[in-house]
């Protein structure tokens, strides 16, 4: 997997965004303004291009037009013009993408020549904001822990997705049952079987993550935000060491139960994952800032897997995380970034935080000031 840096780029039509040609240090860029100035969807805009799909839940393509239109006139589609440069070779490449709202489609192309595929660019958004739904939700937890397990594990990834597929169709099985439409006992049984081969992997896989987290959270998180909190992350599941004919086993003993409910409801999909801060429960004895330090904690702790097992480091979107921060821990999030191989985006309203940087020496930022949708370069800080 390639680390990409993006040195060059312009969207147009997006948001309240202003089409405008913007030159991206390839370290750290900050992006200052007050709320509703567009600061989080410049962010979008690059996740998109990176990604193919918003951090925002729930969005459409036709959520990402612009609200004014464009002169010409052309509302139809969005338009990303980027260039990157590759760490390993140091190639620079052109890439850009259109974006059909209408048909829902897209077009890359590479260098001026239409492709297929894009590069595999990855980008991480952070916002200590997303903690506080993180801790209170159970299915953010599981999307959360598999979706970044899904991109260092690209076997994990599959695997999921079969055992999705697996679930839709025992469910629909289980409503045909319920309705008395017909006996699919037999069908049933078979999808169990199926199931039962993926699901031992997918929890030892989970439990591997959760390891392998734990043995360099703790370090992550007081070097970089000296939070020295002790954090432990536990999955719930019944399928817990567990072999393929002892859960075929378990999911056949559920099935009664999943009849009454009219759907699956006592699988791998439904586990929890149980936080605990220093030995007590994050919901009950965490505060707000407790929480947000120790997600923000987490997400970095992910950064330095990410970085052992691909060799690389995904571009970082962080999205007014200052107003979390004392100076302490400012200062220990700018040294890190300063020595890391990251490139940064950081959005934020603090002021101060340009100073940080200004004191930072031997590497290059841009400063950038956004003001209802129209980006300015402030001052390359050297």
């Amino acid at each position: 997997m390639g680390s990409y840096k993006i040195l060059k780029f312009r969207v147009k039509n997006f948001r309240n965004l202003e089409a405008q040609n913007l030159e991206f240090s390839s370290k750290i860029n900050l992006i200052i303004g007050n709320n509703g100035n567009g600061k989080t969807n410049l962010l979008e805009a690059i996740h998109l291009l990176a990604s193919k799909k918003s951090f925002r839940k729930n969005c459409t393509y036709s959520h990402f037009s612009s609200v004014n239109g464009t002169q010409d006139g052309d509302n139809s589609r969005i338009y990303f013009f980027s260039l990157l440069k590759e760490d390993v070779c140091d190639i620079q490449t052109q890439f850009n993408c259109q974006i059909d709202i209408e048909k829902t489609e897209r077009t890359y192309s590479l260098n001026g020549k239409i492709v297929k595929k894009a590069p595999n660019i990855i980008t991480l958004y952070v916002s200590p904001f997303d903690a506080h739904l993180f801790y209170l939700i159970p299915k953010v937890r599981r999307d959360f822990f598999d979706h970044y397990l899904g991109i260092l594990n690209s076997e994990y990834k599959r695997g999921l997705s079969k055992y999705f597929s697996l679930i839709k169709n025992r469910n629909r099985l289980i409503a045909l049952m319920k309705s008395r439409a017909g006996d699919n006992n037999k069908q049933i049984i078979a999808v169990d079987r199926e199931l039962a081969k993926y699901i031992p992997e997918i929890v030892r896989e989970r439990e591997l993550f959760l390891k392998n987290l734990k043995t360099i959270y703790t370090k992550v998180a007081k070097d970089i935000f000296a939070n020295d909190v002790d954090i432990n992350i536990i999955l719930d599941s019944k399928f817990k060491s567990k072999e393929e004919d002892e859960v075929f086993e378990l999911m056949q003993e559920n099935l009664l139960e999943d009849m009454r409910s009219g759907i699956t409801r006592n699988c791998i999909h439904r586990d929890n994952y149980s936080i605990s801060f220093n030995g007590l429960s994050s919901e009950g004895f965490a505060s707000t800032g407790q929480q947000r330090l120790c997600y923000l904690s987490l997400l970095f702790a992910y950064i330095e897997l990410f970085r052992g097992k691909f060799l690389a480091s995904p571009i970082l979107l962080l999205d007014d995380i200052s107003t979390e921060l004392d100076k302490a821990k400012l200062n220990g999030l700018i040294k890190y970034l300063i020595n890391g191989n990251s490139q940064a985006f950081i959005t934020t309203t603090n002021e101060n935080f340009g100073y940080h940087l200004e004191k930072s020496e031997s590497q290059i930022s841009k400063k950038f000031k956004l003001e209802a949708g129209h980006v300015s370069l402030v001052n390359e800080l050297v």
